[in-house]
């Protein structure tokens, strides 16, 4: 009868490691899937990032361009200033407003005939 004991202990002491085993698996395979987890949101958070700088530089570089364009301002405004003084020196009236009629018909159908080629 002793023998039995010690032999269930044994089973027992067998059952008890697999118990620990299994879970200790589970345990790794949730530490897995949440570091796989944060690698995926890396991974979106680098291709965020990498379109926020593309349109950053985008952003940067019209931003030169408009500044380029606004340098030339006060000197257009300079050169029209000069230009009305010339224009009422020479005591012309300014020449007429002219109006542009265009046939919409006639351009319609012009349209019509370059879209059928």
């Amino acid at each position: 009868m002793h023998r039995q004991s010690i032999a269930s202990r044994s089973q027992f002491s067998q059952s008890s490691a697999q118990i620990a085993t299994a879970q200790a698996l589970r345990n790794k395979k949730k530490e897995y899937e949440a570091i796989s987890a944060l690698e995926q949101s890396c991974a979106e958070l680098i291709v965020t990032l990498e379109e926020m700088a593309t349109d950053l530089n985008t952003t940067a570089e019209a931003t030169i361009a408009i500044g380029k364009a606004m340098e030339h301002w006060t000197d257009m405004f300079q050169i029209l200033s000069i230009s009305l003084e010339a224009l009422s020196a020479q005591d012309q009236p300014s020449p007429p407003n002219r109006l542009v009629r265009l046939s919409l018909d006639g351009l319609q159908g012009k349209q019509v005939d370059a879209e059928r080629r």
